[in-house]
């Protein structure tokens, strides 16, 4: 009989390894190009900033999908381990499908091979979890698809009006992903805040789109803890919540842009977007609870 639980391990285990897989290529970008790892940042020529970029928001997918595990049951964890693989194949493909240079991603491919059985044999034999509902109900789609849209709208609208110095966009497009947390929860505020911001990057051709899945799904997560809960408490919360979006992309842009700009872009993400649009969601949201108690 298998040990569903060993089996488990075994895939955190190939999750890790594809981690460490990721952090050994930026590790050789740096390498190959002379230079000191984290200390020479700000001297990436591209398109090394972009092989660097991609696999540093790479390593923190992997990252949540490893940690998750020990926090859910185990067809849970499968699927999170499966995410895992998924995240390798991406990491596999990503320098041939956009022109970069090719590295050494045998460990990759091990760490993918051990994750996808790993999790095939957990969501296979573990008991499923008993649902007694949808995921989302049909009306939480709408919502949740009309509230992207918003914020797609906002985002992009405001964003091609306001590009930033440093690289990207300043917007308001964080009103929604709140607004949704405090009016619906965590479960639409997420979806918010990763569809619409996807759709407003694609938009205007942000290249680093991947790092919106992270910084904002982030985001609407901890928004959404707020609901129903007191406005000292959606405040701070909320403050959290663009703190740690800030946060993801001061991450990333220290491999683009070095630590000086990326401390600006952190200013400007979380004062002059997070921040902003948290003061307009709290000024706008009791009239929208209000209007909506009557549907």
């Amino acid at each position: 009989m298998l040990n569903l639980n060993f089996i488990k391990g075994l895939g955190i285990l190939g999750s890790l390894i594809s981690l460490s897989a990721c952090f050994h290529v930026i590790l050789t970008v740096f390498s190959s190009l002379n230079l000191g790892f984290p200390k020479d940042v700000v001297s990436i020529p591209e398109p090394f900033r972009s092989i660097v970029s991609l696999y540093a928001t790479l390593i923190a997918f992997l990252l949540i999908f490893s940690i998750i595990p020990f926090r859910v049951g185990l067809w849970y964890s499968g699927l999170c381990i499966f995410s895992s693989s998924i995240i390798s194949i991406i990491a596999i493909f990503s320098p041939t499908i956009y022109g970069l240079p090719q590295y050494d991603l045998t460990p990759l491919t091990f760490g993918f091979i051990i994750s996808l059985v790993s999790s095939l044999l957990i969501v296979f034999k573990a008991p499923k979890p008993v649902i007694g509902k949808s995921i989302l109900t049909p009306l939480e789609i709408s919502v949740t698809a009309l509230l992207s849209a918003l914020q797609a709208f906002l985002t992009a609208s405001v964003g091609a009006v306001f590009p930033s110095p440093t690289g990207g966009y300043t917007h308001i497009g964080d009103t929604i992903t709140f607004l949704a947390a405090f009016l619906f929860g965590p479960k639409i505020s997420i979806l918010t805040g990763i569809i619409g911001s996807l759709v407003a990057d694609f938009y205007l051709a942000y290249p680093r789109w991947y790092v919106s899945i992270i910084a904002h799904g982030a985001e609407g997560f901890i928004a959404g803890l707020s609901y129903r809960r007191s406005l000292p408490i959606k405040i701070i919360l909320s403050v959290i919540a663009g703190f740690s979006m800030a946060f993801t992309y001061f991450y990333v842009n220290v491999f683009i842009k070095g630590y000086a700009l990326a401390i600006i872009s952190f200013m400007r993400d979380f004062f002059g977007q997070a921040l902003i649009s948290l003061v307009i969601a709290l000024l706008i949201y009791k009239p929208i609870e209000k209007a909506l108690r009557g549907f």
